[in-house]
């Protein structure tokens, strides 16, 4: 038995030395993501070809891939954004620049306001896409009612479709509000969808 074991060793080595010996592809790992931040692409590459009938290397050399750990915090997402109201509450007061311009200050002339009526909203567009976390939002007084926090990538009913993170109650009273995204979303676009909203 022994002898056997022997011989079928020798000839499998014998075999090798003559380039029978099947040889498998293997790739190489993946590189890093072609981003530092968000959506971006990484790619690999083959480490050992396939010889004397040794299976190919399947599966693709390029996958997308995502960073979260760069989600931004504070008003450094804002910075270069832009902000669309659905109606301007003045030409000269409550101007649209004012919902980002980092004032926290409880002085409601400081910021953004559309018209008094139902249905308005306010739409900040980042200068690119990022994964979002979470939203503060400074209600405005005398009353602002149901604020759905939306966001996403998408422009249809004005970036009111996007998913909604949570809704901020109303208030009677200037106050800082926070909702979540858990888990984070990635996009462009931060909506306001105001059930009701009056003047600051």
């Amino acid at each position: 038995m022994k002898e056997a074991l022997l011989l079928s060793a020798t000839c499998l080595l014998l075999l090798c030395l003559h380039g029978v010996c099947a040889v498998d592809c293997v790739w190489g790992g993946w590189s890093s993501c072609s981003v530092q931040c968000g959506k971006g692409t990484r790619t690999r590459q083959i480490s050992q070809v396939a010889s004397a009938s040794g299976h190919n290397c399947t599966g693709p050399s390029t996958e997308s891939c995502i960073v979260t750990s760069c989600m931004a915090s504070d008003l450094a997402v804002s910075v270069g954004a832009t902000v669309t109201l659905s109606t301007q509450y003045s030409t000269t007061t409550h101007l649209p620049k004012l919902a980002i311009d980092g004032n926290l200050a409880s002085d409601g002339w400081l910021c953004a306001a559309t018209v008094i009526a139902t249905n308005q909203w306010l739409r900040i567009e980042l200068k690119k896409e990022y994964f979002v976390s979470s939203v503060g939002v400074i209600l405005p007084t005398p009353r602002t009612t149901n604020v759905n926090v939306r966001v996403g990538s998408d422009l249809t009913d004005n970036g009111n479709a996007n998913h909604n993170c949570g809704t901020v109650p109303g208030a009677n009273s200037l106050s800082w509000r926070n909702v979540s995204c858990n888990p984070a979303v990635w996009g462009k676009y931060i909506n306001l969808q105001l059930s009701e909203l009056e003047k600051c």
